[in-house]
């Protein structure tokens, strides 16, 4: 695995050897980015269910100001640190969290708390894509470019609407969904 472009390019990112951590293949990581291209740079992003935290580098390589990395797995959280360390990131522009996501999104929206951009890669099959539509709708931690990218299995469901989130398009790769919301749908 490896960061596709920007300034950190080529540098080797780490993967922990735990089940249900599977990082984003790079044909669908270079796809998301051409998604968000015309917005990445000064933004401030949050990676939900880090994982590796390969999409979070990949945003700051790209020209984010910020990314957040949530995730409460304490050996995701190290291969987290070590490729920041591995790649020279500091802290800013980049913060790890280690925090159940639900709870990190409550409490972001309690102290006012906003990202441009949210991008996540959940746990396949386990539910957490709907569960992560309301609380966005109940919390709102969203600011504009107010885009939120999903990456998801081919046979789960993403409503078109939830709440004030909208989707607004599907891109599939294989079995691999990107699915692109906005608040609003503007």
């Amino acid at each position: 695995m490896r960061v596709i472009a920007g300034m950190y390019k080529g540098g080797l990112l780490r993967a922990p050897k735990i089940d249900g951590v599977r990082p984003t293949q790079d044909r669908v990581k270079e796809a998301l980015f051409d998604i968000i291209k015309p917005y990445i740079v000064g933004s401030d992003v949050l990676e939900l269910f880090a994982g590796t935290g390969s999409l979070g580098i990949e945003a700051l390589s790209r020209g984010a100001d910020t990314v957040t990395f949530i995730e409460r797995s304490s050996l995701c959280l190290k291969t987290i640190e070590q490729n920041l360390d591995a790649l020279g990131i500091t802290t800013p522009p980049a913060s790890i969290i280690r925090k159940d996501v639900f709870k990190a999104i409550r409490d972001f929206a309690q102290n006012s708390v906003k990202f441009g951009i949210i991008i996540t890669d959940p746990p396949y099959k386990m539910d957490h894509i709907r569960k992560l539509l309301i609380k966005l709708n109940e919390y709102d931690i969203l600011k504009q470019p107010q885009l939120l990218v999903i990456e998801h299995t081919i046979d789960e469901d993403i409503p078109q609407k939830e709440g004030n989130i909208i989707l607004v398009k599907q891109y599939n790769y294989g079995d691999t969904v990107l699915s692109v919301m906005k608040k609003g749908g503007k």
